[in-house]
């Protein structure tokens, strides 16, 4: 019989080793199609076509705001609940969310989708992007693969409160399989792919294995299966009070991360934005190592402090203080790395900026820290220093993002968002620390 360390761990760590195991064998499926993705789309839209097509993108992942932050509270709330296994409430919580988030992405999208004739897309992307035909159809395409999507993967924050985070991962892979094998086959077929064919790929892989994986894990969890006589007022309250906060909170996170990718199409250009496009994707190596982990963790985090585990969640983030301490020696030697990597990944096509290279790895490095401690914060309740991290984060971001970018090109956008986070690995950790666990 194989010797079996886990046995030594307490159950709740166990069923945890065992979420974040799938978590990485999902994670990495899904990074590698990933990579094949981008190479696929690069070969079909050439270079500065691809950069269009991220950052229009960019701008319709503002639509994901419009859920105000349901998926996350219902995560929350569902995780309480099934820690104490009232089932009843459970289903209304879950039937509650899925009517809640249907009203609010579908009048937002119907909104954005009105607006999208009326705004010069063109210039607010960027000069360069002017003359450029089609922006309008793209943007339509987007928002309402965007929108769609945002329903459909309501049962990710749904199973991982069930203790199952990792069938999200696992559809992001399965997701990220389908595009690819859609977008290579519309490319062998027709020679050469549209900005439309592949927003319609990513939109309709992810919305399939949504649907699949919601048929499938309902069919399991009958009692949690939404219905529309369980909505509630007063839950949808709870949901929308919690969920506002944590809305706030991803304003913020989007305003910090995707911001730069406008800045960078208004002042440096398309190229400028897949440089940059290209190494986030290979930084994304060390945000996915910690970020399965503490994906992962976020339910148990919550249920321990429902049933008074303190001293385990306390033990639980010094340890993941430690694979922080291992993760930033190797986001510095992944980024010694990276120019060699993306020339074996794409080509010589493109030629990585130092300074791009090494802004990425310092905010990779204090993102990980931030999302520790935020993390551990949000299963507490304390959102507080959340709030205040990211309006701080928000107002630092846009006061230096344009002039820095003036002056110093990508790099200097990528400094104004490492400078951003600074506040965030203060405010965050301090604000752990003073928690009194009851």
């Amino acid at each position: 019989m194989p010797f079996d360390c886990t046995r030594f761990l307490s159950p709740r760590t166990r069923a945890l080793v065992t979420q974040v195991g799938l978590g990485y064998g999902g994670r990495i499926a899904s990074m590698a199609f990933g990579f094949l993705w981008v190479k696929l789309a690069i070969d079909a839209l050439g270079v500065e076509n691809y950069g269009v097509f991220v950052a229009i993108s960019s701008i319709t992942a503002f639509l994901t705001l419009s859920e105000a932050g349901t998926g996350a509270g219902l995560r929350n709330l569902l995780s309480e609940s099934l820690a104490v296994e009232n089932l009843a409430r459970s289903q209304t919580l879950i039937s509650t969310a899925y009517l809640q988030i249907s009203a609010l992405v579908a009048t937002v999208a119907f909104l954005f989708a009105t607006l999208t004739f009326l705004t010069p897309w063109e210039k607010l992307i960027g000069s360069q992007f002017e003359g450029y035909h089609g922006i309008d159809e793209i943007m339509l395409v987007c928002i309402l693969g965007t929108a769609i999507t945002l329903i459909s993967s309501l049962i990710y924050p749904t199973a991982a409160a069930a203790g199952l985070p990792s069938l999200q991962t696992m559809g992001a892979a399965c997701a990220a399989a389908c595009s690819c094998a859609l977008l290579y086959g519309i490319s062998r077929f027709f020679g050469s792919a549209s900005i439309v064919a592949v927003a319609l790929c990513l939109a309709i892989s992810t919305l399939f294995v949504s649907i699949v994986l919601s048929v499938a894990f309902f069919s399991k969890k009958r009692d949690l299966l939404p219905r529309y006589r369980h909505f509630c007022w007063s839950i949808s309250k709870k949901l929308f009070s919690l969920g506002a906060q944590l809305f706030l909170i991803n304003v913020a996170v989007y305003f910090i991360f995707t911001i730069s990718t406008v800045f960078i199409a208004n002042l440096v250009g398309p190229a400028a934005v897949t440089e940059v496009a290209l190494t986030n994707r290979v930084f994304m190596i060390i945000q996915t190592l910690m970020g399965v982990i503490v994906f992962s963790s976020l339910t148990p985090m919550i249920q321990s402090r429902v049933t008074g585990e303190h001293v385990w969640f306390r033990k639980f983030i010094k340890s993941l203080v430690g694979v922080f301490v291992g993760l930033s020696v190797a986001s510095i030697v992944l980024a010694l790395l990276t120019p060699f990597l993306v020339q074996i990944w794409i080509g010589d096509e493109i030629t990585l900026s130092p300074g791009v290279v090494w802004f990425q790895c310092a905010i990779t490095i204090v993102s990980l820290w931030n999302n520790i401690f935020g993390t551990a914060l949000i299963s507490t309740g304390v959102l507080r220093p959340n709030l205040l991290a990211a309006g701080i984060g928000i107002v630092v971001n846009l006061s230096l993002a344009f002039p820095l970018g003036k002056s110093f090109d990508a790099p200097g956008i990528l400094a104004a968002t490492f400078i951003a986070l600074i506040p965030s690995a203060i405010i965050l950790p301090s604000a752990y620390f003073k928690l009194k666990l009851t």
